[in-house]
């Protein structure tokens, strides 16, 4: 079972769910306005230390998404580079 089922298995989570989907009918979900979000109720864990360590490593998966995001324009600007440079010379890309 992955991580995100068991996420949603949580009674936190379930709560969390049906408040963020009281309004929803069918598959769509209705826009969550600030008012709707201000409502939902977000656990905080009474361990200092482990709010810090939660906060560290959300800081660490922003600054990777960040160099990741990066590094892809980098690779799709010499991918881009490269296919000006051949066709330049006459090669065909497939």
């Amino acid at each position: 079972m992955d991580n995100k089922i068991k996420r949603l298995n949580t009674p936190e989570e379930r709560i969390r769910q049906s408040l963020m989907l009281k309004n929803a009918y069918a598959t769509n979900q209705e826009h969550l306005g600030p008012d709707v979000i201000a409502d939902i109720p977000i656990l905080v864990p009474k361990d200092r230390s482990l709010v810090e360590k939660i906060g560290y490593f959300v800081n660490q998966s922003i600054d990777k998404l960040e160099n990741s995001i990066s590094l892809g324009n980098l690779a799709r600007d010499l991918m881009f580079l490269n296919n000006s440079v051949l066709y330049s010379q006459g090669e065909q890309i497939y």
